[in-house]
C-alpha cells in the first residue's frame, strides 16, 4: 500500500500511465464476492481489489492483490499489480451502476462498470474508509457523477 497511500503518490502513479485529468476521483474497492465465486469467478475477476482514478477522459484501473487467502479485504494489505493496468476511455463505458451492497447496508456500495468490449468490473466499495485518506472524497464525487438522477 505504500505506493498509493497518499493522494500525491497515487496521482504520480496514475500520471505514469497517462491517467490524469482536471478531475481525479481516486478510490479503491474490493472484489464483490457474490459475483466472483468459483473457478469462473476467479478467471473473470483475477483481482482482490481495484484502485480507480475516474477522470473526465475515462477510468484508470490498477488491479490489487492481497497476499494469501484473504477472509477480509483490507487496503493496508493490498499490493498493486502495475502490469495489470487498464484504461477505459469515457466513450467505451456503457454502464456504471452504483447500488447498496445489501438492502439495509448503506456503508458499502456495489459498483459495476461495463465496457463496449464486454468487460465487467464489479467491486464493493466502502462509502467511508479511514485507511486511505483520499478515498472518501474521491468516491463521493464518483457517486455524484454516476448516480441516477
Amino acid at each position: 500500500m505504500n505506493e498509493f497511500d497518499t493522494f500525491e503518490k497515487s496521482l504520480m502513479l496514475f500520471r505514469t500511465y497517462g491517467c490524469i485529468g482536471n478531475e481525479n476521483n481516486m478510490f479503491w474497492g474490493f472484489k464483490a464476492l457474490n459475483a466472483a465465486t468459483g473457478v469462473v469467478g476467479g478467471m473473470m475477476y483475477p483481482y482482490d481489489g481495484l484502485l480507480i482514478n475516474q477522470t473526465e477522459n475515462g477510468i484508470g484501473i490498477f488491479m490489487l492483490k492481497q497476499p494469501g487467502i484473504p477472509w477480509v479485504y483490507k487496503i493496508q494489505k493490498m499490493n498493486i499489480l502495475k502490469d495489470k493496468y487498464i484504461f477505459i476511455p469515457s466513450s467505451d463505458v456503457i454502464l456504471v451502476e452504483i447500488k447498496n451492497a445489501a438492502p439495509l447496508n448503506k456503508k458499502v456500495k456495489t459498483v459495476t462498470i461495463i465496457t463496449k468490449d464486454g468487460a465487467n468490473y464489479k467491486i464493493n466499495v466502502y462509502v467511508n474508509d479511514p485507511n486511505l485518506p483520499y478515498h472518501n472524497e474521491g468516491f463521493a464525487r464518483f457517486i455524484e457523477k454516476y448516480s441516477k438522477k
